[in-house]
């Protein structure tokens, strides 16, 4: 059994055969991967955002993209911005990473992105804001990513 999660992108079967293809709604799933609401994050990532795998409503409200205007010291100017929950109680359980990118081939962390603010919600969970370096009005294109990763 090949557990994977994508979504909208076709997975290529696992070496040596034995299924797999196809968009990731159609096989079947197993562990930190399972997506049990059918909401497209996975019940680890759910954990990591300090949400429900249980509420498929939870991914509307978890991550936020869009262009926010902050002074950096010499100006004031827009940039692209991600907003996203965390789940405090996973603290040294997940790592966060987030990275740009103009081509969606070469992807950017360090100092390409600026953390703006961690904000405690009060119920387990903060947000996180970071934002791109580059101003939208230098960047012909920018996309923003994170990444989650489970800490060993």
């Amino acid at each position: 059994m090949q557990c994977s999660k994508a979504i909208g992108i076709p997975l290529p079967p696992p070496p040596g055969g034995g299924g797999g293809g196809g968009g990731g709604g159609s096989r079947k799933e197993c562990g930190d991967r399972k997506d049990n609401d059918g909401d497209g994050l996975s019940a680890f990532l759910e954990f990591a955002l300090g949400g429900s795998d249980n509420d498929p409503a939870d991914a509307e409200t978890a991550i936020r993209v869009g262009i926010g205007t902050y002074h950096d010291g010499v100006s004031t100017d827009d940039y692209l911005t991600i907003i996203l929950r965390k789940n405090l109680l996973a603290q040294n359980i997940v790592d966060f990473q987030f990275d740009v990118s103009q081509n969606l081939i070469t992807w950017r962390g360090g100092d390409a992105v600026v953390f703006v603010s961690e904000t405690d919600n009060g119920d387990g969970t903060a947000t996180l804001t970071w934002r791109s370096a580059t101003p939208v009005d230098l960047s012909a294109e920018e996309f923003i990513r994170f990444r989650v990763s489970q800490n060993e």
